[in-house]
């Protein structure tokens, strides 16, 4: 197994087959420790201190030395139980990590920067005296340059994270800190000689803030400045430096500066000017450098696309063949024009001709005498929530709806819209159709956000007849299963909206669009081969027809693809419009001439002028004002064929320009989700300026209601802030927060429930009980089930929570009652806790009623029930969720009043309230569906399945549809059980679903061991009458443990052991069942099978009981028929027969 170690940060551990998770924070300690004394016999002793400090606990050695078997097992899955391990060795003296320095990342970096370091030291010259013959050749520094960057993208935080202060701890981070400064100094230093002066800008500007005491971050810096061609503010910067250290130090700045400052000031050319020239068209570049992995952006969004104008122009390469298809769009248009709306779908791979034929679609509307638009979708995830609606709104003249606007209304206000936004874009289409008809395109939809598809599918929803719209969606072909363009797919074919999907062209149409390119014919067999090499892609060809035309003959030797045939073009233009053509690409692939300038420092029409070698190439075009790569592929293909480094130094450069633009220049919302992508598209150098970008696009985000997108760029805020040297602790904290909200309400739970113990560790560290007290609130502030995995105990967070609770005052706080039920809630699956639990929910629900905060006794309600949530607490729930609910509307926050009314809702159905439960659930998901809270849809969805299953017909279908789409996205406890979950619910009694769904379980679980599988497997079994299964299988299977699911998993062991004619199994479970009979046989806020009662009828009957069976069985007849449970009766009756009750 090849292992690799990071400790750069939170240690991390990679094999052959990818990460190895560490969930552990003391094992991922250990391996840190292991790894700062790399290749060295390393005591206990030391490892204690190293991973506890002075606060080791009592048994601290054994536990090291379970951790040790933990951890050698991570390292080495595959070895033998008596085999020698040959990682992590044991010796009468301690433990030996046996890795070479390669295997360690801390130990790379320290080896890459000391070797860049020799090499491009001499490049210090520039801050002096200018070059001289030490310098290396320009291609050995941009060599050099790349490596560094390469080792400086390792770090993804405080290096060592996951051991204490040690002194021999603080001493390593001390002196990887200060080799990351000399590596970031060269790579300065190397970017200046190479002419990247406004790269160096974006890196020195972080320096001196950070460390306003180093006078090399100031030469830089002064030197960036001069070269750029603001020689006032470099000297401006010098004197900064010299009022800085006469005020804190009372020193002069050094020779370096002072000899750099008289450079600036006598106009010293040898300064100024003295960087390596660039390479010579056709000149060999640097070999890849393959030591270090290349690096990936940290997150990337994109510039917003501009819509196409809806015009009768066709591109500049027509349409050819696709009769098929215009056709349809033909009858589609009449239609619509005609009062009969519909919608239509083309689907073709990149280059396949999608856009032609929109354009063809907008020709023919407007030839029609209708009003066409087209909104087209952006390539990366950057821009702001339905920009392609804005834009097509825009584009028709149509007010942007005041819904649509940051500016309107609070934030409550903002998420309350979220269907009204919806409306009022589909209203102001039908308005804009009403006098001629209205043709509306979504160019690339697989590239739309998850509001814009919503909307999408809004507005064909409400395509009434005698309304005159047309909608064509385009997309590429893959629609993964689950997703939201799936979720699109589904609601567009419930609407009956055709799909065209485009092949490629035939020889004879492949050979009509060469010959107009070309303006000449070509050798039907050289067409040929191009067709073959490309199946028929009209981009391909038309690509490799533009590369024939500008050779002026045809070559034998045809491009494999578009990037080499893109490359071969790129190669005849000169360096400055090959450098243009970088940023153009980072930018998108369409944006304004004047963005471009902006970013390139240039005069507009000197980069028009510039660009014109690329417009006469194809590579790129100006149309309407808007400078636009031909196909989205040139622009990928630009990028692909350009080093990661130079990709990120561009983002870098478009990110300063647009911050230093003036705010009216660069717009609002769109600027600030611009910022976040291309901060973090530069990575992780320019963490400083990357994560406050992410934070504010994230925010803006949340106000639209885009969950899913605000949760995403909070967490490349997190990923940016832990490489950022500046960022703190608090900042870090607030952003976990913050990540979790826009998370838990995504539906993303398990990522929301790792930020909350992240968040709390932090607050530990920081030895703050009051932001712990605010972390741990998160846990259940908008839980509908238990936030925990099933049967998981966080040993660690519960160490955490009874720490901070020795720390905090005794008198009432919020923070005191926060902190004691977070702890009962933790305790929930810990054996012989229920005392203790019982005892912190009693002090805790009495504190906070006494508080008389709305908000918190709401929170500590809810917290409360799913500490308490057991069969025999059924009575305290209900009324806690009464409570709950009652506080929720008087905090104002309808999420907490969502998940109070799930709440109440699950209890009502467990007790068999059916009124309750309906109004209940009902008020639950209108506030879901409004606030989009998936994880409280999906639960009540959930639980709609499980009636619909019992009461028969095809209600269970549509709610298993619904249930699946809700569940996109999402990641919950028990996520993997989900889909078999749906199908065993839906299987129901059926013995031929039954017995597949069986079987398949079985495979995977032959001896029903995992605890949430067994009950399936034993209903299913039951179903099917599988008797020698069920005796296989009975005697292995406990009594279910008194939590959140027994009455459910009682009740189908009931089902079981009455099949298998267990006796003495079932007598058991009839006297477990007793206490509840009369209720409902539940999951939590999930599965249901039914009334108790015929549960408990089937255990009595095996156990020998007839006449009590029957009696049971005729109350749990009433409730079922009361429920309107028709199917389960049917089933329940066939049972009854069988058992002879």
């Amino acid at each position: 197994m090849s292992v690799q170690v990071s400790v750069l940060g939170t240690t991390a551990l990679a094999g052959s087959d990818g990460p190895v998770a560490i969930a552990a924070r003391k094992r991922r300690a250990l391996l840190a420790a292991l790894a700062l004394d790399l290749g060295a016999v390393v005591s206990a002793d030391r490892l204690v201190d190293l991973m506890w400090g002075a606060v080791a606990p009592p048994g601290a050695f054994g536990t090291l030395h379970s951790y040790v078997s933990g951890l050698r097992r991570l390292l080495e899955p595959g070895l033998e139980p008596r085999a020698r391990p040959t990682i992590l060795l044991t010796s009468d003296a301690g433990y030996r990590l046996a890795l070479p320095r390669g295997a360690v990342d801390a130990t790379v970096f320290v080896d890459e920067v000391r070797a860049r370091h020799r090499v491009l030291d001499p490049l210090a010259s520039q801050l002096t005296t200018g070059p001289d013959g030490r310098w290396p050749r320009r291609a050995e520094v941009e060599e050099q340059v790349d490596r560094l960057e390469q080792a400086l993208r390792t770090w993804r935080g405080t290096p060592y994270a996951d051991l204490t202060d040690h002194p021999d701890v603080l001493a390593e981070r001390t002196a990887l800190e200060g080799l990351r400064t000399t590596a970031s100094d060269d790579l300065a230093l190397g970017l200046l000689a190479l002419g990247e002066h406004a790269t160096v800008l974006a890196l020195t500007e972080q320096a001196t803030t950070r460390d306003p005491l180093r006078e090399r971050g100031w030469s830089l810096h002064a030197l960036a400045l001069a070269r750029a061609g603001r020689q006032a503010e470099a000297l401006d910067a010098i004197r900064r430096l010299r009022s800085i250290l006469d005020d804190e130090l009372g020193l002069d700045p050094g020779q370096e500066v002072r000899d750099l400052e008289s450079a600036i000031l006598r106009q010293d050319e040898a300064v100024l000017t003295g960087w390596l020239p660039p390479s010579r068209p056709g000149e060999a570049e640097a070999p890849p450098v393959a030591s270090l992995p290349a690096p990936t952006p940290m997150r990337a969004s994109t510039q917003p696309p501009v819509s196409r104008a809806a015009s009768s122009e066709l591109g500049e390469w027509p349409l050819v063949g696709r009769q098929r298809e215009r056709d349809a769009i033909a009858q589609l248009l009449t239609a619509a024009s005609q009062g009969r709306p519909g919608a239509l779908r083309i689907v073709g791979e990149a280059g396949a001709g999608k856009s032609r034929l929109v354009d063809w679609a907008v020709a023919e509307a407007i030839s029609r005498g209708m009003t066409a638009a087209v909104g087209t979708c952006s390539a990366d995830d950057g821009a702001p929530p339905l920009w392609p609606w804005r834009q097509l709104l825009a584009r028709l003249d149509v007010p942007t709806p005041p819904e649509l606007s940051h500016e309107h209304g609070a934030d409550g206000a903002a998420a309350e819209r979220a269907f009204a936004t919806h409306d009022a874009i589909a209203g102001a289409l039908r308005e804009a159709a009403a006098d001629r008809g209205l043709l509306v395109v979504l160019d690339d939809v697989h590239w739309a956000d998850t509001p814009t598809l919503r909307c999408l599918a809004h507005v064909v929803a409400s395509l009434e007849p005698g309304v005159r719209v047309a909608v064509v969606a385009t997309r590429r072909p893959v629609a993964p299963a689950g997703s939201d363009l799936a979720e699109l797919d589904a609601a567009l074919a419930r609407h009956r909206a055709r799909t065209l999907e485009l092949e490629g062209l035939a020889s004879s149409e492949a050979h009509d669009l060469v010959t107009s390119i070309l303006g000449e014919e070509l050798d039907a067999s050289a067409v040929e081969e191009w067709r073959d090499r490309t199946d028929g892609n009209p981009f391909f060809l038309v690509e490799l027809a533009r590369l024939a035309g500008h050779d002026g003959r045809v070559d034998g030797e045809v491009p494999a693809s578009v990037q080499a045939v893109v490359r071969h073009r790129l190669g005849d233009l000169p360096e400055p419009v090959r450098e243009l053509l970088l940023l153009a690409a980072a930018l998108g692939r369409r944006h304004p001439p004047l963005l471009l300038a902006r970013v390139a420092d240039l005069d507009p029409d000197a980069l028009l002028d510039r660009l014109e070698p690329a417009q006469e190439a194809g590579i790129i075009h100006s149309r309407n004002g808007i400078l636009a790569f031909d196909h989205a592929l040139t622009r990928d293909a630009v990028l692909a064929m350009t080093t990661p480094n130079r990709v990120a130094r561009a983002h870098a450069r478009i990110a300063r320009a647009l911050e230093s633009a003036p705010p009216a220049a660069a717009g609002g919302a769109e600027r600030a989700f611009d910022l976040a992508h291309h901060w973090l598209a530069a990575g992780p150098l320019y963490a400083a300026s990357a994560w406050p970008a992410a934070k504010a696009a994230g925010a803006l985000a949340a106000d639209d209601f885009a969950n899913v997108e605000a949760a995403d760029l909070f967490q490349a805020a997190l990923d940016a802030h832990a490489v950022d040297p500046s960022g703190t602790a608090l900042e870090r904290y607030d952003l976990l927060l913050q990540f979790n909200e826009t998370a838990a309400r995504a539906g993303m739970w398990r990522e929301a429930m790792a930020a909350v113990s992240a968040a709390v560790a932090l607050a530990r560290s920081l030895g703050d009980p009051v932001r712990v007290a605010g972390a741990v609130a998160a846990l259940t502030r908008y839980s509908v089930w238990t936030p925990m995995e099933y049967g998981v105990v966080d040993h660690e967070l519960i160490e955490d929570l009874r720490a901070t609770l020795a720390q905090l005052e005794p008198h009432d706080s919020a923070e005191r009652c926060t902190v004691m039920l977070a702890l009962a809630a933790q305790l929930y699956y810990l054996p012989g806790s229920d005392a203790e639990v019982e005892a912190l929910v009693d002090e805790g629900m009495a504190l906070a009623r006494r508080l008389a905060e709305p908000s918190v006794l709401a929170w500590a309600a809810r917290t409360a029930y799913i500490a308490l949530w057991r069969s025999r607490s059924l009575d305290r729930r209900r009324a806690l969720a009464a409570e709950e609910v009652e506080a929720a509307r008087a905090s104002g926050d309808p999420a907490a009043e969502a998940v109070a009314l799930a709440g109440m809702a699950g209890a009502a159905l467990e007790a068999g309230d059916r009124s309750t439960w309906e109004t209940a659930s009902r008020a639950a998901l209108d506030i879901a569906r409004r606030r989009r809270l998936s994880f409280v849809e999906f639960a009540v969805r959930f639980v709609e399945l499980g009636l619909a299953s019992l009461r028969g017909g095809d209600a269970s279908a549509d709610a298993a549809a619904l249930l699946t789409m809700t569940g996109v996205r999402m990641s919950i406890p028990a996520t993997e059980y989900i889909e078999l979950g749906i199908a065993y619910v839906l299987a129901g009694w059926d013995p031929v679903g039954a017995r597949t769904l069986v079987d398949g379980a079985l495979a995977l679980d032959p001896d029903a061991e995992d605890d949430i599988t067994r009950t399936p497997i034993l209903q299913l079994l039951a179903v099917v009458g599988d008797r020698p299964q069920l005796e296989r299988l009975l005697p292995k299977a406990p009594l279910p443990a008194e939590d959140w699911s027994q009455s459910l998993d009682l009740a189908i062991l009931a089902f079981a052991s009455a099949t298998a004619g267990d006796a003495e199994l079932s007598r058991r479970v009839a006297d477990a069942l007793a206490p509840v009979a009369g209720r409902m046989a539940v999951a939590g806020i999930a599965s249901v099978q039914g009334p108790i009662d015929c549960f408990l009828a089937m255990a009595l009957s095996g156990a020998g009981d007839r006449a009590a069976a029957s009696a049971a069985a005729d109350r749990g007849e009433a409730m079922a028929r009361e429920w309107g449970f028709t199917s389960f009766l049917d089933r329940f009756a066939e049972q009854r027969r069988q058992l002879g009750f």
